[in-house]
């Protein structure tokens, strides 16, 4: 009978070889899924990290300013985004535009940083302002202050903007009127009085026109 050593030395030698590779397929595996864990580990800090910010810092300072205006809301988290909030700004007759306020907190898509987005909107647009910023932040160190000073100059740079509707003509055509008394044209939002004669209300420049008016309002009705 023929020696069948050699075709079992060579089907040992087959399986050995089979086995070192799936032991080293093995570790190599176990390598990956380690460095899956580490990312999956890595994002869930760094997205803890970025909501800790926007809670302790951003949104408590968008809150605030918001509390100002009568005409202003924060939008509902559900439709915005867990890490992004907007103000939002009704069209008045002295903000006579549609604003909206938004930041955003998030991280880059290497996990490496966290930034914070700065963005408005103001509708009809008759001026120029910054519409979009953004900060970079290291997301191993994140320092608050540096953030808190950004969004607080950021908020403040808002404020100045919006504030400018109640200056710039065209956002205040409608709110032009003439004082019946003196004639002079005047923003019936920041008038020194106002009184209803035959269901219309007439504005005026000073106390002192208001009364002229009360006196005789016929007479200065139909010099208009």
């Amino acid at each position: 009978m023929p020696d069948s050593s050699d075709l079992e030395r060579q089907i040992e030698q087959r399986l050995a070889v089979a086995k070192a590779k799936h032991v080293l397929n093995q570790g190599h595996l176990g390598e990956r899924m380690e460095e899956i864990h580490h990312e999956q580990r890595k994002r869930e800090q760094v997205a803890s990290r970025a909501h800790e910010l926007a809670e302790s810092v951003i949104w408590p300072r968008i809150d605030r300013l918001i509390s100002y205006f009568d005409n202003a809301e924060m939008l509902p988290a559900s439709q915005t985004g867990d890490e992004c909030r907007v103000g939002s700004f009704r069209h008045t007759e002295r903000f006579p535009a549609t604003s909206k306020l938004e930041f955003t907190v998030h991280p880059d898509a290497e996990q490496n940083k966290i930034c914070v987005t700065y963005r408005v909107e103001i509708l009809p647009i008759f001026f120029d302002f910054e519409r979009e910023d953004e900060l970079v932040l290291s997301a191993d160190v994140v320092d608050e202050q540096i953030v808190n000073s950004w969004v607080e100059r950021k908020i403040l740079q808002f404020v100045d903007s919006y504030l400018k509707l109640q200056e710039i003509d065209p956002y205040q055509q409608e709110n032009l009127v003439t004082d019946p008394v003196c004639g002079m044209r005047i923003n019936k939002t920041s008038v020194a009085g106002e009184a209803q004669y035959k269901g219309q209300t007439y504005y005026f420049c000073v106390e002192e026109c208001r009364r002229s008016f009360l006196d005789d309002p016929q007479r200065y009705v139909k010099q208009l």
